[in-house]
């Protein structure tokens, strides 16, 4: 009976080789040893003697034929591969038989000594070499094999982030086939420069602040360890909770300092904050209903004084025509309603033609004169009517007819509002004349009657000012 060993032989760090077959005569000890060599499909056949036979079997002696390129010995020994590749070479140091034309190794003695075999193999997969059995990748073949982390042109789809760093260039090292990181960086926190993974640096925010992160207000930091934005004293304004946010006008009491007078909207009133923390100011005073848009203090509509910018002789065309003159300069300062000029003539005077209001009588920079109609005859004023139309000019200082007196102004009329002097003399003949003479009144006064009448008997030829009054 010739034995037959059928072995399947497992190499785990060179491959897996296919399963062989093995026929042998009754007195031989050998058997025969399948390699996979590298990563590149190569079967080759090395004999290895001493091994027992004590694994029996059927089978003839003689000589096999193998199917598939095995090697072959004269006793009549065979064994067949199951895979055979490209070319391989073997050489075997100390045998005294030869390589056949199918890379197997033939021995006229029947036995093969073991010995130490290189060889070199080159396939579709890459290019080894072996030694001693074992496999070794060529660097800079183009293949990336097993120990090698790369090929000069093959990173393996690897980066440098995937190596722990930041970014940067991974490249391979052309001599060890292995990653070289040496471009490859990390982002360093403090350094001034704003990374790949940081969001800021201390003192740079890129331009953020808490209103571009969603937030109502607040002060954006940047954290110094981490480099990344710090909202800690960032905030949301939330309405009803007692505190004028910086989205909110006020917050219930809070009204940010403001007041009707502050907003334009007085003076006086009551100013208040509605549910959605915006200005509530239906109790100020509607000062646009009134004809100047002027208030006066306490909230209601108030009656706009002026001294005219302009100085006029004598003859103004009557009382009608100062009216006119009146009327006209305060359109042109954009001051709504109609106005009268102070002034009396033989039979009229602001008594007796004057709308006698009850609201408060202002200046045109919203200065108080008189509370109303008998407290401005009371004798005095509150402050004296000395601003233009226009709200900066002062009294012009016409042609100087009393002793010290630089700013008078055509009157003719006493401080209860009536006739001072009836007759031409007092009126430069009813305002029509240049030859007669005025009474006047000094626009700089207000303690005394003296802002009415102040001197008598000037010439109605010198330019004087005068005062308008809103009806």
């Amino acid at each position: 009976m010739v034995p037959q060993f059928h072995r399947r032989i497992e190499c785990a760090a060179l491959g897996r080789c296919d399963a062989y077959r093995l026929d042998s005569g009754d007195d031989y000890a050998e058997s025969a040893l399948a390699l996979r060599i590298g990563t590149f499909g190569v079967c080759a056949a090395l004999t290895l003697a001493g091994c027992g036979d004590s694994d029996a079997g059927e089978g003839g002696s003689g000589t096999d034929q193998s199917s598939d390129g095995g090697a072959s010995m004269e006793s009549g020994s065979t064994f067949t591969t199951s895979t055979t590749t490209a070319a391989t070479t073997a050489t075997t140091a100390e045998s005294t038989g030869a390589v056949d034309s199918d890379g197997g190794s033939s021995s006229s003695s029947g036995e093969v000594m073991s010995g130490s075999t290189t060889s070199t193999s080159s396939g579709s997969e890459g290019t080894t070499e072996e030694s001693g059995g074992r496999t070794r990748p060529v660097c800079g073949d183009g293949t990336v094999e097993v120990p090698e982390e790369c090929e000069p042109r093959d990173v393996g789809g690897g980066d440098c982030r995937s190596l722990g760093f930041h970014g940067g260039a991974l490249v391979c090292d052309p001599d060890a086939c292995v990653f070289d990181t040496s471009l490859c960086f990390s982002d360093e926190c403090g350094d001034g420069v704003v990374g790949e993974t940081e969001l800021c640096e201390p003192g740079e925010l890129q331009g953020e602040t808490c209103q571009t992160l969603g937030y109502d207000g607040g002060a954006l930091g940047c954290d110094p360890e981490t480099c990344q934005l710090d909202d800690a004293s960032c905030f949301n304004d939330s309405c009803g909770d007692g505190v004028a946010g910086v989205t909110e006008e006020c917050d219930g009491r809070d009204l940010g300092g403001q007041s009707c007078d502050s907003l334009g909207e007085g003076p006086g009133g009551v100013l208040a904050c509605n549910a959605s923390c915006a200005f509530d100011t239906t109790g100020c005073p509607d000062c646009d209903l009134c004809d100047a848009g002027f208030c006066g203090p306490g909230g209601s509509c108030a009656k706009v004084v002026f001294v005219t910018s302009a100085t006029y002789n004598g003859n103004l065309g009557g009382l009608a025509g100062a009216d006119s003159e009146c009327q006209a300069l305060a359109a042109s300062a954009g001051l709504n309603g109609t106005y009268l000029a102070w002034l009396a003539d033989d039979s009229d005077s602001p008594a007796t033609r004057f709308a006698q209001a009850t609201e408060p009588y202002v200046r045109t920079d919203g200065m108080q004169i008189a509370s109303n109609w008998l407290t401005l005859i009371d004798g005095n004023l509150d402050a004296p009517l000395d601003l233009a139309e226009d709200g900066i000019s002062g009294p012009p200082t016409g042609q100087q007819a009393c002793p010290g007196q630089i700013a008078n102004v055509w009157t003719n009329v006493q401080s209860d509002g009536t006739v001072a002097f009836p007759g031409p003399a007092g009126s430069c003949g009813g305002w029509t004349s240049t030859l007669d003479t005025g009474w006047v009144g000094h626009a700089v006064e207000w303690f005394s009657e003296g802002w009415t009448l102040s001197c008598t008997m000037v010439p109605c030829q010198f330019p004087k000012a005068l005062y308008c009054f809103e009806q």
